[in-house]
């Protein structure tokens, strides 16, 4: 877990020093992977698909810091979702790997995703690097089959939001666990 969270920050101290583009989402890569489904955009790349003996995890990656992570639990393992946020995000300060995170504040977001409104979680923080506060905002939602809970978390500098964000909405609708 530490190198997962490790990988999360490593992107976003590049990302300070990098270039966000919009997200293309004109003709959007279908990701089919073990009873996984989702759509993104064609500028972005899914970077790592890894199962580990208690979940799995998916990171999609925009050109610039932006990242979208499913984490993928049995049913019988996950946690609550609010259990999930307060841990992500407690996780990402501690693991910092430089600089620091502070301001966290949360409120509820909701998005459509297959026709109905689905309910979030968008936490807005600060990352010092280097002496630079770059806000950023990390949006979490839930989806659940029978079987499996997914948690999706997308992230990026609050500067780049209207770049990043159709990229992550095009994730959330099109997201299916079968």
């Amino acid at each position: 877990m530490r190198a997962f969270l490790f990988a999360l920050y490593a992107l976003a101290l590049f990302g300070l020093f990098g270039c966000e583009r919009v997200a293309d989402i004109s003709s959007p890569i279908k990701y089919e992977n073990e009873g996984i489904s989702f759509s993104y955009p064609r500028n972005w790349k899914v970077t790592e698909d890894v199962r580990r003996q208690d979940f799995r995890y998916i990171f999609i990656e925009s050109p610039g810091d932006a990242i979208f992570i499913v984490q993928i639990y049995s049913r019988n393992d996950a946690v609550s979702f609010n259990e999930f946020v307060r841990w992500f995000s407690s996780q990402s300060k501690k693991e910092t790997p430089v600089g620091k995170m502070e301001d966290n504040t949360f409120s509820t977001v909701e998005k459509t995703t297959h026709g109905e409104g689905v309910k979030g979680v968008k936490e807005n923080f600060s990352m010092t690097l280097l002496g630079t506060q770059v806000p950023h905002i990390r949006e979490y939602y839930t989806i659940d089959s029978n079987d499996e809970v997914a948690f999706l978390v997308g992230q990026a500098a609050t500067e780049d939001l209207s770049k990043t964000e159709p990229g992550f909405d095009l994730i959330l609708s099109s997201f299916v666990i079968e």
